[in-house]
């Protein structure tokens, strides 16, 4: 009872992928999902993506902006793909090459990478390396004043940023 991919096509006007594929299971659901060993810390994401079912194959849609909102921010986010059928999990797999290439929008924050790791479809989000760097940082008792450099790949005025500035309680633990 599996379930398999044949193809993936990505629209970059819609910020969409949709995946082919076919299956001998009755579709209930169609799930996005990841866990992280450190769960306590990200509790397990879940997407209920929209899909269509014809005969023993079914399309699905992926939305990058879901994916987007929903990833790890400061590490790469293996989004696995689950059908759900009677209450039971099936995970998505791939018996043969499907090909992909990475997608890496100019003003979005990550890159996306489908991947299949044990046959299992995968989709990666890698967040882009941005850096910012303080200068002519001066701190008293009644100032904080310096500049802050940010280096980043996403086009300027596509986004808005937010500085937030805490003090650590432990320093000994960082």
């Amino acid at each position: 009872m599996s379930s398999y991919i044949n193809k993936i096509d990505l629209n970059e006007d819609t910020q969409t992928w949709t995946i082919y594929g076919t299956t001998t299971l009755q579709i209930d659901e169609i799930h996005a999902h990841y866990t992280e060993m450190l769960e306590f810390i990200r509790p397990e994401k879940r997407i209920n993506l929209p899909f269509k079912t014809n005969g023993n194959e079914f399309t699905a849609t992926i939305s990058l902006v879901e994916i987007a909102k929903n990833s790890i921010t400061d590490k790469k986010t293996p989004w696995n793909f689950s059908i759900i059928s009677a209450g039971e999990n099936y995970p998505i797999e791939s018996d043969g090459p499907v090909t992909n290439k990475e997608f890496a929008p100019s003003n979005a924050f990550y890159q996306y990478l489908f991947e299949f790791p044990e046959g299992i479809v995968t989709l990666f989000s890698k967040p882009k390396e941005i850096t910012a760097t303080l200068a002519n940082f001066q701190l008293t008792s009644e100032l904080l004043t310096g500049e802050i450099n940010l280096s980043t790949p996403i086009e300027p005025n596509t986004y808005s940023a937010e500085i937030v500035l805490k003090r650590r309680p432990f320093s000994a633990l960082y």
